[in-house]
């Protein structure tokens, strides 16, 4: 069996979007009903399409979203430019296209997929595994550039924090996979979606109406959001959101407080250049507890 048959529905949205450069697309966008939306600063880690709060780092110990604690030695990071509200750059409409599609999906009529999201759209998709992204109203991204002052800020601290989420919040997390939230993308209502197939090409159908209802008409298409036809043993998914805010009136009282993409730095492991030594010949073989570590942080782009 082929290795993307196994992957969940989260793993291919994520591998299907993440090259459109705007993140780490988030299988669930929606704020956490304990920590509260996604904000720059926050610590945590990815699971099951949803990002994981830890702490806030740009916020005091005794900051009520650290409410659940810190990690020891724990110092608040302060970009160059100053206090977030001063060094955070924001993109309005950042993402205006109503809807994302992966890279193998094609559109199968003569009329712009994009240009009419009142009414069902059919794309060809060429491989086995695809993901799309709906929107209702344009995406903003709000940023921090401040990339080595990160990077210093995660090197002395990653393994007072990967001790913290072992020893004092008792979760199995490799300090690799904690992450700094350097940015995000926000809108206020989308759709995700994601598929597999077993034949060679299948036939996407998404109507944007019967997601989101409301519409610009005013009402709801009939059928379903998304189907996959055309093809051997089709199996797919879609969840949209959030439900308090669909069918969608365009009401400009919602706030942009869903994180569909993740912007995020960490540091990642590397391994000593000694010389005969294969790393594939000793499979086991852990880092020692300092770590190897690349010079830079890694953005999530």
């Amino acid at each position: 069996m082929p290795r993307s048959v196994k992957l969940k529905a989260w793993d291919i949205y994520a591998k299907e979007l993440r090259d459109l450069g705007f993140g780490q697309p988030l299988w669930i966008p929606e704020p956490s009903p304990e920590s509260g939306e996604v904000q720059l600063g926050d610590v945590g880690y990815l699971s099951q399409g949803k990002f994981c709060f830890l702490f806030n780092c740009m916020r005091s110990a005794d900051d009520p979203v650290n409410r659940k604690g810190v990690p020891a030695s724990f110092e608040v990071f302060i970009p160059p430019d100053g206090p977030v509200e001063e060094s955070a750059k924001t993109i309005r409409n950042h993402i205006m296209d109503p809807i994302l599609l992966c890279d193998n999906a094609r559109s199968s009529s003569s009329a712009n997929p994009v240009a009419h999201v009142g009414g069902a759209m059919c794309y060809e998709v060429k491989q086995k595994t695809g993901a799309y992204l709906a929107l209702k109203r344009p995406a903003h991204q709000t940023s921090l550039h401040c990339t080595e002052a990160i990077f210093q800020y995660l090197r002395a601290h990653h393994v007072q924090w990967r001790d913290y989420v072992v020893q004092r919040r008792g979760r199995k997390v490799d300090s690799q996979h904690i992450l700094f939230v350097s940015g995000f993308v926000k809108t206020a209502v989308w759709d995700v979606g994601a598929f597999r197939h077993g034949s060679s090409s299948a036939t996407l159908k998404i109507d944007a109406g019967a997601m989101f209802g409301g519409g610009l008409s005013g009402s709801a298409s009939a059928g379903c959001a998304m189907s996959v036809t055309n093809c051997s043993a089709p199996m797919s998914l879609h969840r949209n959101g959030p439900a308090e805010r669909l069918p969608w009136k365009d009401d400009a009282l919602h706030v942009d407080d869903q994180c569909i993409f993740l912007q995020y730095a960490h540091v990642k492991p590397r391994w000593p250049m000694i010389p005969g030594f294969r790393r594939s010949a000793i499979p086991n073989v852990r880092v020692r507890r300092s770590g190897f570590f690349t010079r830079r942080c890694v953005l999530s782009k």
